[in-house]
C-alpha cells in the first residue's frame, strides 16, 4: 500500500459532522498535524482517503472506489473510526455475509477429530479425508446403479433361489439364509467396504460434535444413518430368512435408500469458487427471476387461451386451458 502525503485545510468544519471518528475529533487528529508546514499529515492510501473525506463531506455517504481492493477500504475504514454505520454502508453495498465462529469441541482430540472431518479446507489432511470420503461416496451409488441393471438384478435375485427341474418342469426354491449372495457377487463386498467405513465416519462424527442438539438437526446428519441403516437391516433379514422365503421388495427399498448417501456429493458444491459466485448471482437475481417467469406465464396463459378458443373442437391435444398454457410455455421457453 502507497504510502502518501495529501494536504487537507486544517479548519474543515465538516468533520465536526462525525465527533467520534479520528478527523471529527480534534484531540485524535492533532497528532497528525504537521507543525513546521502547517498541514494535516495522514500516510495513508490515497484513493481510499479521498472516499473517507467525501464521507464527511456528504455527512455520511461512502462506497469503495472500483479500484481498491475491498481489504485496504476496511482496514482504512478502521483506521479513520468511522464507527458501525459506515461499516454496515460497505457491508449492504458489497453484499458481505457476516463470518460466524466455527464451534469447536473443548477436548484437544476431539476437536482435531472434528476439524478434519467437518473442516476439509483446514489442511491437507483433512482435504485428503474429505476426497476419499467423497470417493467411496461416488462408487457406493456407481455400484449401486449397476446393481439395477436388469441382467445383474436377475444373477442377484437368482442366487437366492435354487432351481429343481422336475418332468421338464422348472421349479425354484429359496434358499434359507440366502448365503450365495454374500459370497458370490463382487456388489456386497463393495457394500460392505463402503458402509463400514461411512459407519466409521458417522461414529467419529458423533463421539467429536461439539453440539449433540445441532448435529442431530443437522440434514447431512440425517442423510448419512438413513444411508447406512438399510444395511444393518437387509444383512439380517436375509441372513435370517427362511425357505418361506423374503419380501424382496423391501429389500430392494432398503437397498435403494443407499442412493440418500449420494447428497453427500453436494457439499463439494462448497468447495468451488464458481458454484459459490454462481449461487450469490442467483439469490442477488431471485426477483428479476420471479419477475421473467411471472411474465413468461402470464403471455403463454393467454396464448394458451387463444389456441384453446382456437383448437377446442378440432384438436383434442388442446382439451383445457391449462393444457394449452403448458403448450404456450414449452414453445416459448424452447424450440417448441
Amino acid at each position: 500500500m502507497a504510502m502518501l502525503i495529501q494536504e487537507y485545510p486544517r479548519k474543515a468544519q465538516f468533520l465536526n459532522a462525525f465527533p467520534e471518528s479520528l478527523l471529527g475529533d480534534e484531540n485524535k487528529r492533532k497528532i497528525f498535524w504537521n507543525t513546521s508546514r502547517q498541514e494535516y499529515f495522514f500516510g495513508r492510501h490515497r484513493t481510499c482517503f479521498e472516499a473517507i473525506l467525501y464521507y464527511y463531506q456528504s455527512n455520511g455517504r461512502l462506497r469503495r472506489p472500483d479500484n481498491v481492493p475491498l481489504d485496504i477500504f476496511l482496514e482504512e475504514i478502521r483506521f479513520f473510526q468511522l464507527g458501525p454505520k459506515a461499516f454496515a454502508q460497505v457491508v449492504e453495498s458489497e453484499n458481505l455475509r457476516e463470518i460466524k465462529p466455527k464451534i469447536m469441541p473443548n477436548e484437544r482430540w476431539r476437536r482435531f477429530i472434528w476439524q478434519h472431518l467437518q473442516y476439509p479446507e483446514s489442511s491437507i489432511l483433512a482435504r485428503g479425508i474429505y476426497i476419499i470420503s467423497m470417493a467411496i461416496t461416488l462408487l457406493s451409488s456407481i455400484t449401486l446403479a449397476i446393481e439395477t441393471l436388469p441382467s445383474i438384478r436377475t444373477d442377484l435375485l437368482g442366487l437366492c433361489f435354487s432351481e429343481t427341474i422336475l418332468n421338464g418342469t422348472s421349479t425354484y426354491q429359496f434358499v434359507a439364509g440366502c448365503p450365495r449372495i454374500f459370497s458370490t457377487m463382487p456388489y456386497f463386498t463393495i457394500e460392505t467396504i463402503c458402509v463400514s467405513y461411512f459407519t466409521i465416519e458417522f461414529f467419529l462424527r458423533l463421539i467429536s460434535t461439539p453440539s449433540y442438539k445441532y448435529f442431530f438437526l443437522s440434514f447431512m446428519t440425517w442423510v448419512d444413518i438413513l444411508a447406512i441403516l438399510p444395511y444393518y437391516c437387509i444383512v439380517p433379514l436375509l441372513a435370517t430368512s427362511t425357505s418361506n422365503g423374503v419380501n424382496l421388495t423391501v429389500v430392494h427399498i432398503f437397498r435403494l435408500l443407499r442412493a440418500i448417501r449420494t447428497l453427500r456429493l453436494l457439499t463439494i458444491v462448497r468447495e468451488l469458487r464458481s458454484m459459490r459466485v454462481l449461487g450469490r448471482a442467483l439469490k442477488e437475481s431471485m426477483f428479476d427471476l420471479a419477475g421473467a417467469v411471472i411474465s413468461i406465464t402470464t403471455i403463454a396463459f393467454l396464448f394458451g387461451s387463444a389456441v384453446y378458443l382456437a383448437e377446442e373442437k378440432n384438436n383434442a391435444d388442446y382439451s383445457s386451458i391449462p393444457t394449452a398454457t403448458y403448450w404456450g410455455i414449452i414453445t416459448m421457453s424452447s424450440v417448441g
